[in-house]
C-alpha cells in the first residue's frame, strides 16, 4: 500500500524499514518510517478505494 500511494504521489522518495528493538515476548519487529508530502496540488482531491489499489498489483 505505502508504494500504491508513493506512485500517486503522498510520499516521498524517503521510506525506509527499519528493525525494531525487541519487546518482552516480541521478536522480529520491524516498521516503516516514510516522508509523507503534505503539499498536493489542490485539483487532485481524488480519494482511492481498495478496488484502485487492487487494478494498480494487477497492473
Amino acid at each position: 500500500y505505502i508504494s500504491f500511494l508513493k506512485s500517486k504521489g503522498y510520499f516521498t522518495n524517503n521510506i525506509e524499514i527499519v528493525d525494531l528493538e525487541g519487546l518482552q515476548g516480541v521478536s522480529g519487529l520491524k516498521a516503516i518510517r516514510a516522508e509523507i508530502l503534505y503539499k498536493k496540488n489542490s485539483e487532485d482531491e481524488k480519494t482511492f478505494t481498495y478496488e484502485d489499489l487492487m487494478e494498480e498489483l494487477k497492473a
